[in-house]
């Protein structure tokens, strides 16, 4: 798989799935239905613990998907994790682009202002939360397809965010984004399925070349 190809679809998980015993039989789901990345997002874990995550994350990930930690390269690096995705009030991309040149990087962004500031550091932006999703309702109302449309014409590639489901799918595709990222969607295998066979007609990926 391309190293720095913005993700079709993201997983989105924290220490409590990621420690869990059916961590294998999650990420084989998750490859057999077409998501092609792993966001670990831990924010409670100290740093040495979050690197022991990561770690067996990478062990158990064993090259099926691409696996990025949360904020922070340094730990995304020791552990050969294939990129970092930064929060929306985190280093500056472009710091962090000139430093570890060869990961791959996504940004959290809420606002076109913060695509348009990214600019070509990034190698995605997630954006939203597009639609009501229960974990978001303390920071206000969802932006909606209308944002998310606007948002595209920056030209980075863009995952939507935010109760993202199958359903949602052709709506933002057809608002423009790239692909989706999701927590609550990619955990269920029934839901996994029908988000994956989604994803793949909304976004369908160009055939391999021969070699």
């Amino acid at each position: 798989m391309a190293a720095n190809r913005p993700p079709r679809l993201l997983a989105i998980a924290g220490h409590e799935t990621l420690g869990s015993d059916h961590l294998g039989d999650w990420i084989g789901q998750l490859h057999v239905a077409g998501v092609d990345a792993l966001q670990i997002r831990a924010k409670l874990l100290d740093d040495r613990a979050l690197e022991s995550l990561a770690r067996s994350v990478v062990g158990a990930v064993a090259g099926r998907l691409r696996v990025l930690v949360n904020g922070r390269a340094d730990i995304a690096t020791a552990v050969g994790a294939d990129g970092v995705h930064l929060p929306s009030h985190g280093v500056r991309p472009g710091a962090v682009r000139r430093r570890f040149p060869d990961l791959l990087l996504g940004l959290s962004t809420h606002h076109a202002d913060d695509i348009e500031e990214a600019g070509a550091a990034v190698d995605y932006v997630t954006f939203g939360p597009v639609f009501d999703t229960p974990s978001k309702r303390a920071f206000g109302d969802p932006v909606g397809p209308g944002a998310l449309r606007r948002a595209a014409r920056h030209g980075v590639p863009i995952l939507a965010l935010g109760g993202i489901d199958a359903a949602a799918v052709p709506t933002v595709a057809a608002a423009g984004a790239s692909g989706a990222a999701a927590i609550r969607a990619l955990q269920d295998k029934a839901s996994l399925v029908q988000m994956g066979a989604a994803a793949a007609r909304a976004w369908p990926r160009p055939p391999a070349k021969d070699r």
